[in-house]
């Protein structure tokens, strides 16, 4: 059996969203978790980034998980886009600002 792992990260980002959408929290941070794991585990590493982005977004919108846990990976984020010179570094470091994270790279 041939398993689409990239399609399931995008299906779990979805559903994490919807989850989001209708105030269910802890849903919507356990699948963007899991979403995060299933990058990591493929070797994502455009995923990798797009999950920290939007993971980190999140446990700051929403003031969740480990203190400084969302400026991190947003940071984490940033690096990444930019290592890989792929727009997103920008969007992240946008974030940061908007909730009070300090930039590493300054």
């Amino acid at each position: 059996e041939v398993q689409d792992r990239g399609g399931e990260g995008v299906v779990l980002y979805t559903l994490a969203l919807l989850a989001e959408k209708r105030g269910e929290l802890e849903e919507a941070e356990s699948l963007h978790r899991e979403s995060l794991q299933l990058a990591i585990d493929t070797q994502d590493t455009v995923g990798i980034a797009d999950t920290w982005l939007e993971l980190g977004r999140f446990l700051l919108e929403h003031r969740r998980g480990a203190p400084n846990e969302g400026c991190r990976m947003l940071a984490q984020a940033a690096t990444a886009y930019d290592t890989m010179g792929i727009p997103g570094g920008d969007d992240a470091r946008a974030i940061m600002r908007q909730y009070g994270c300090s930039d590493p790279a300054n």
